[in-house]
């Protein structure tokens, strides 16, 4: 399951972002040799898939540049082709796309955009929720609700919910390097990989709990190596 956050977590709702959906252009996942980032198609967006995707939940997202749109047509980045063509979406969504339908969407969609953080400057927070398309029996979540609230998932172009401040345990998975003593600074980090330089999707939206110049946003007051458990303060 892809999640960099642990069950526990304590937090005020106030300091919950509602607004935005996961920018499904810019969501990459780490290929399994680990040697480079690949665009994540709405296939890849499936439970128990692809460990280290941006769809994860406790990925580190900084609000999308350009403004916002109305909420009309199909999600950018529902394809797999180069095109940009949105025949991967109708697919999902089961129904043939007809344009004489004046005023009528595919499926309504936030077009506030999140995408995971790739500067240690500034950052919104960090994701409670993932981002998929389907579970891990290849089931499609859009018509299976239950299923996707018990995965603390939202479908692809949803609103995902974003903290912003709280006390949150965080595994291993949501840091390029862990903490290593209680009290130590939680940063954010660049997207590239600290050894070459080169922008990895695994890299991207995750914290820096070791020596680094990044933006200091939180302290880890707590941490069980054996199980790769960090309990830490978040404050963006």
């Amino acid at each position: 399951m892809a999640h960099r956050i642990e069950p526990f977590r304590d937090y005020s709702e106030h300091e919950v972002v509602n607004l935005f959906a996961l920018n499904l252009v810019t969501a990459k996942y780490l290929k399994a040799d680990n040697s480079t980032e690949v665009d994540a198609t709405i296939a890849d967006m499936k439970n128990l898939s692809n460990v280290g995707g941006h769809w994860e939940s406790g990925v580190v997202v900084a609000v999308d540049s350009g403004g916002a749109a109305l909420p009309q047509g199909v999600p950018d980045g529902w394809s797999a082709d180069a095109g940009g063509s949105a025949a991967d979406l109708r697919a999902y969504l089961g129904h043939a796309h007809a344009d004489a339908h004046i005023g009528w969407n595919d499926m309504p969609t936030n077009k506030l955009t999140v995408s995971a953080s790739t500067v240690k400057t500034q950052a919104l927070g960090i994701t409670l929720r993932q981002t998929l398309a389907y579970d891990e029996n290849g089931e499609n979540l859009l018509r299976y609700p239950v299923k996707k609230d018990e995965l603390q998932a939202v479908g692809p172009g949803e609103t995902v919910p974003v903290l912003t401040r709280g006390l949150v345990l965080l595994n291993a998975g949501a840091f390029q390097n862990v903490p290593t003593a209680a009290g130590s600074d939680i940063k954010l980090i660049d997207g590239g990989d600290a050894g070459t330089g080169t922008a990895k999707g695994a890299d991207q939206g995750k914290f820096n709990g070791d020596t680094d110049d990044g933006k200091v946003v939180g302290t880890c007051l707590a941490i069980d190596a054996t199980s790769g458990k960090y309990l830490c303060k978040l404050s963006f």
